[in-house]
């Protein structure tokens, strides 16, 4: 629809993201470009010319739905389903931030204890 702009999916990043997602809107209204539109446009990933980033992107989805042939850990928190990061090796809690050792210790919250871990 025509000037209207939708901002979403920030996951625990909202305070860097919904700004960046401000400045980009303002300026589609104020009919100026802003360079990293492109970046965080919605539209951005196209399967037929990012099929390397689209199969990453389903080997990452995979395996935070499913590790060992095991259902993931909820948070401990109010129990969201945990995301692996196999960057920083925890599980992080997209709804809360809550973050978790490999062993299911507790990182940092609004989580106050530990997850049971398979």
């Amino acid at each position: 629809m025509k000037d209207v702009y939708v901002a979403t999916g920030y996951k625990k990043w909202g305070m860097t993201t919904s700004n960046i997602a401000a400045k980009i809107i303002t300026a589609k209204i104020l009919g100026k470009t802003n360079k990293y539109e492109e970046i965080f446009t919605a539209t951005r990933l196209r399967p037929i010319k990012n099929r390397w980033e689209l199969g990453e992107m389903v080997k990452e989805s995979t395996k935070s739905l499913i590790l060992n042939g095991k259902k993931v850990p909820r948070c401990a928190h109010l129990g969201c389903k945990l995301s692996w990061n196999n960057l920083e090796k925890t599980w992080d809690c997209p709804c809360h931030g809550s973050r978790f050792d490999e062993k299911g210790n507790q990182i940092y919250g609004p989580a106050i204890k530990d997850i049971e871990i398979f």
